[in-house]
């Protein structure tokens, strides 16, 4: 009977010192999380205007309408989601350390290499700290250090943030003519001219397909884009607009351009194979 109560009241022991230390750690002030400051007071969502500079680059200006962003300077262009998605994620930079903006000298923001304005707040970019892996910003009325590897999202030339896609998600093309052939949507199917009965539907959306999904390796302002090139297909959209997308070289790099946005878009050679040649030619180049 004294051993069951021995192990009795050391079990209600052991209770007592749990529930102890429980009430312990709950009563315990808890540590606030580390400060961390905002260089950019507004969220990504409410920003309309982008302009960056890169000393000594032109100014890369860029400006939603709606929900579409494009390039409004040095080119108006359609830009690259996942480039315009890295730009916005710099409106998001937040700093552990916030100094006031004195004696710019010492930070390199006396003479920044570079900014970026979102609306009306600017950030400048000065000197790394090469201990840290960061780079000394000014924002306001403070400077803050950031990582270093953020700013591999700022764009070096237009040509980092343009699109690769030769249509935008909201242009659809409807037709295709080249002094070789052409195919039409008659609101139903594909209709190729002159036809080739070997060819199916599922052959002529594939052909379709390479050129409403085809997508750049660089895209970049053409200096003459309203040149009369003698290879050219003609494009129609499902809008009604008209375009030309001229064949400017085939070699080292397939370079078309769209007379109407006055881009050219550079593909690997190969890509020839399937964009230039007719519907029925491609068909028999398929795996």
């Amino acid at each position: 009977m004294a051993a069951v109560n021995s192990r009795t009241v050391l079990n209600f022991g052991l209770l007592a010192a749990v529930a102890a230390a429980a009430l312990a750690l709950y009563l315990t002030p808890r540590q606030d999380a580390p400060q961390s400051y905002s260089l950019v007071p507004v969220a990504p969502e409410q920003i309309r205007r982008i302009d960056i500079e890169r000393a000594p680059a032109t100014t890369i200006s860029l400006a939603r309408a709606g929900d579409q962003w494009r390039m409004r300077t040095p080119v108006a262009a359609r830009l690259d989601d996942t480039a315009l998605s890295r730009v916005l994620e710099l409106a998001r930079l937040r700093s552990a350390q916030r100094l006031p903006a004195q004696a710019l000298t010492r930070y390199g923001l006396d003479q920044p290499w570079g900014s970026i304005r979102f609306d009306d707040h600017r950030i400048d970019f000065g000197m790394s700290n090469t201990l840290t892996q960061e780079v000394y910003a000014k924002s306001g009325e403070h400077v803050y250090m950031i990582p270093a590897r953020a700013l591999s999202a700022l764009p070096s030339t237009p040509a980092k943030l343009i699109a690769h896609r030769m249509f935008g998600s909201d242009e659809h093309p409807v037709a295709f003519g080249h002094a070789r052939f052409t195919l039409r949507h008659d609101g139903e199917r594909w209709q190729l001219d002159p036809a080739d009965p070997n060819l199916s539907q599922d052959d002529l959306v594939r052909w379709v397909d390479q050129w409403r999904m085809a997508s750049s390796i660089l895209t970049q302002p053409q200096p003459n884009p309203a040149a009369d090139f003698k290879d050219r297909i003609e494009v129609t959209l499902r809008d009604g607009r008209a375009l030309v997308v001229g064949v400017a070289a085939r070699q080292p790099d397939l370079v078309l351009v769209r007379a109407d946005e006055g881009l050219a878009y550079h593909f690997a050679a190969r890509a020839a194979q399937m964009l230039l040649a007719t519907p029925s030619e491609a068909a028999t180049r398929q795996p």
